[in-house]
């Protein structure tokens, strides 16, 4: 019986099951001569997320899984490795929160590591996290297009700024925008984005900081494809959106489609207008016909 092995003092290993599909082990082990008993060291768990990220943005560390099978964790200890994080040490495990948000400062590699101590003053292993810290500069930057307000960009860990540098009027009321895939692999000050608005389309090559305009009256008038006496001209039409040849960065499109006040009195129409010169000169094609 395992209580006549402790009555005894006698050294061994008591094993606890339970039928069914957990099996939950549990060891005792005494000392032949005294019958101490000895305790096992706590276990540190530490989980950051993410263990890629920006710098200034949040990574949230976790140590609620740690545990003790034989006592109760008394502190933990989390250090971040540096990069500007401050370190949390002497954590008393009863009241002090496990979980949390730590922000790097700088570019690098850092190492975190958590240790627990138990009342009885043992101490675990070292749970490890290596940490890349990456820099916001040609990574992750957003751009977001309004109706009324042109453009905001955003990077991650700061707050949506205006990019509007020679837009004015019709040209701040975005219908729709998109990043020429042929520049996302640069950095940020090198991305091409192009959006459609009320006058025309406007495109900016240094990721939204200036732009550059292209009226409707040099986008042209369509093809007249359908052979009526009453073309709509480019006065008539609306630019909707915009999207670039996988293999050729120089060509552009832009779908345009007659607009309200055309259509009151005729069906609507759309038209395909390109440039293989990006934006000098264009082309097009009527493409529907109500």
């Amino acid at each position: 019986m395992a209580w006549d092995r402790y009555l005894n003092k006698e050294t061994g290993l008591e094993i606890r099951a339970f039928i069914g599909k957990r099996f939950y082990p549990k060891f005792h082990c005494d000392d032949p001569l005294g019958g101490v008993y000895v305790t096992k060291a706590p276990v540190a768990v530490l989980k950051m997320t993410p263990i890629v990220q920006f710098i200034n943005t949040n990574i949230a560390w976790d140590v609620s899984k740690s545990n003790s099978a034989t006592g109760t964790i008394n502190t933990f200890d989390l250090t971040f490795g540096g990069g500007g994080a401050s370190d949390l040490t002497g954590q008393l495990w009863a009241s002090a929160p496990k979980t949390g948000n730590v922000q790097y400062t700088t570019v690098g590699t850092y190492t975190a590591t958590l240790k627990c101590t138990d009342t009885g003053g043992n101490v675990s292993q070292l749970a490890k996290i290596e940490i890349n810290i990456v820099n916001t500069v040609g990574f992750g930057k957003a751009y977001i297009a309004t109706s009324d307000t042109g453009l905001f960009t955003y990077l991650p860990g700061g707050t949506p700024a205006v990019s509007n540098t020679g837009l004015t009027g019709g040209n701040l009321n975005f219908a729709s925008g998109r990043i020429n895939p042929h520049f996302t692999h640069l950095g940020n000050a090198q991305h091409h984005y192009w959006a459609c608005t009320d006058n025309g389309l406007v495109y900016s090559t240094d990721g939204g900081a200036t732009w550059n305009a292209i009226s409707a009256a040099t986008l042209g008038n369509p093809t007249n494809t359908a052979g009526d006496a009453s073309p709509p001209t480019t006065s008539d039409l609306d630019q909707v959106a915009v999207a670039f040849d996988p293999q050729d960065w120089q060509r552009v499109y832009c779908l345009r489609v007659t607009d309200s006040t055309w259509n009151a009195s005729n069906p609507p129409r759309a038209f395909l207008y390109w440039s293989d010169n990006y934006g000098v000169s264009w082309s097009s094609v009527g493409i529907g016909v109500a």
